[in-house]
């Protein structure tokens, strides 16, 4: 790549970058979901933050869902970092609107930045692609020494003419006990979080095609030493016992996940814990034990489909006939399980998603989340429907699983959108509450899943009274309309 002379941006010399105080902000999600009464933060802005610190400059950093943006301090700062996914990136270019008015130099990462450079462009000055706690290092030594960027691995960029340029993206950190800790004293409102993010690992050796994970941190599992995890969990307790280790994937390497689990309990860290585990961790006699013996509370599971053929269809090596032996297994352990299902694959009709409603109930998940198959820009999946031209809308804030952004092959958008709808409210129903309050012997457990499946019944109303979901429910049941009235139907048997 020819070596750019930057010299014509005034930003980028001594004089004028000096960098001694950076803002990091992370939107808020464009609506409500499950989680948005229980606020689980994400990593990437606390952990860039430590290691802007370790460079001698002065952090903030504002999660919109936990605290509102403090503007006289983006006033104040040299550098803006906006991270984002996909359905909250309308919100960081509002944001990033509003700064650019200041004249702030802003600066992009996350998930979405990563696989959609170009259009992020618009919007700041540099994206940060992938990994970014050692490109935020030398992007930072660049802009204050006034050197050239085309050196930087995995970052994009725009010349004075306009040209954008992407540099090869950098490989990922191969020790990630490197990776200094995050920093969440710098994470405006923290001290209002309940749950404490940790994690252990980064990357995914499976490679479902809905995902993005193992296209932005690799199939290579790489995992941070026990003594490492148990140091940062000590930091925080007892005043923070419940964790969420915000793996993708906590027990891909079930020796591994043993290994950390007998350190917490020899070092006698009374902690709850959830994670994200695959189904098969319920197998494990072992594992289980460990589990309910270090303070285990809950375990979100990808089960996706109980149809294989739908399972197959999306890579996803996972064996339904296990599916109600390993929910029972948590169970009898005092383990909650979380179910996390996907309508809308390409094998789905409209019994097999009933079927999965009246399993999930049967089975006595604690609670799910019926989600709408969503191609997530860096899955293989978006690569499929986009190329066969399957989209129906370009509105990113609707790509965060609640609704339907594609065409469906065996019933129609609209279809499909009512009956993720229908599940959730059949699955929260008072009724399917009582019956499993009649199905199942009272405990403790028992009694928390009802204040959960509660506030499910509560949170599918308040979706469906905002006025922009009734918008795209309507612009759903239109484009049905239309479809059928191109192909001559009117509604009629």
């Amino acid at each position: 790549m020819t070596v750019l002379d930057f010299s014509f941006l005034g930003v980028y010399t001594k004089d004028i970058m000096k960098i001694n105080k950076v803002v990091l902000i992370e939107p808020r999600p464009a609506g409500i979901n499950v989680y948005s009464k229980f606020k689980i933060l994400r990593l990437g802005l606390p952990i860039i933050s430590a290691v802007l610190r370790e460079k001698g400059i002065e952090t903030k950093v504002y999660v919109e869902d936990i605290a509102e943006i403090d503007w006289k301090e983006v006033e104040d700062a040299d550098l803006i970092g906006i991270s984002s996914t996909t359905s909250t990136v309308l919100g960081a270019f509002s944001i990033a609107e509003k700064i650019k008015r200041m004249g702030k130099f802003i600066v992009m990462g996350g998930a979405h930045p990563t696989f959609e450079p170009d259009e992020c462009l618009k919007y700041c000055d540099v994206v940060v692609r992938g990994e970014g706690e050692e490109t935020i290092s030398e992007l930072i030594d660049a802009l204050r020494e006034d050197m050239p960027l085309n050196n930087i691995k995995g970052i994009s960029f725009k010349d004075k003419d306009g040209r954008v340029f992407h540099n090869p993206f950098r490989p990922h950190i191969s020790d990630i006990d490197k990776i200094p800790d995050p920093d969440f004293s710098v994470v405006k409102g923290f001290e209002r979080v309940s749950v404490l993010p940790i994690s252990t690992s980064r990357g995914c050796p499976f490679s479902c095609e809905f995902c993005s994970v193992t296209t932005l941190f690799g199939r290579k599992y790489r995992v941070r030493s026990a003594d490492s995890v148990i140091e940062e969990l000590k930091r925080y307790y007892p005043k923070k016992k419940y964790v969420f280790f915000i793996d993708d994937n906590f027990s891909a390497d079930p020796k591994r996940t043993k290994e950390l689990l007998k350190r917490i309990i020899d070092e006698k860290l009374k902690i709850k814990w959830s994670a994200q585990v695959r189904v098969e961790s319920a197998l494990d006699d072992e594992l289980l034990k460990l589990m309910r013996k270090s303070g285990c509370h809950t375990v979100y599971i990808g089960f996706e489909s109980i149809n294989p053929a739908s399972l197959a269809e999306v890579n996803k090596n996972q064996m339904v006939s296990i599916y109600k032996k390993a929910v029972a297994r948590f169970r009898k352990n005092g383990i909650k399980v979380h179910g996390m299902f996907v309508f809308g694959f390409d094998n789905d009709d409209k019994s097999i998603l009933r079927k999965t409603v009246n399993f999930a109930i049967k089975a006595k998940i604690s609670t799910i989340q019926f989600l709408v198959l969503t191609p997530i820009p860096g899955s293989k999946l978006y690569e499929k429907i986009k190329s066969s031209a399957r989209l129906i809308t370009d509105q990113w804030s609707k790509f965060d699983g609640h609704f339907v952004v594609y065409k469906p092959l065996k019933l129609s958008a609209y279809e499909l959108q009512k009956e993720v709808i229908k599940g959730m409210k059949k699955f929260y129903s008072i009724f399917s509450l009582i019956r499993t309050f009649l199905t199942t012997k009272p405990s403790k457990t028992l009694f928390t899943e009802a204040i959960f499946r509660l506030y499910g019944n509560l949170t599918i109303k308040k979706w469906l009274r905002d006025k922009k979901n009734k918008l795209y429910i309507k612009f759903l049941k239109q484009l049905e309309e239309s479809y059928n009235n191109s192909l001559g139907f009117n509604g009629s048997p």
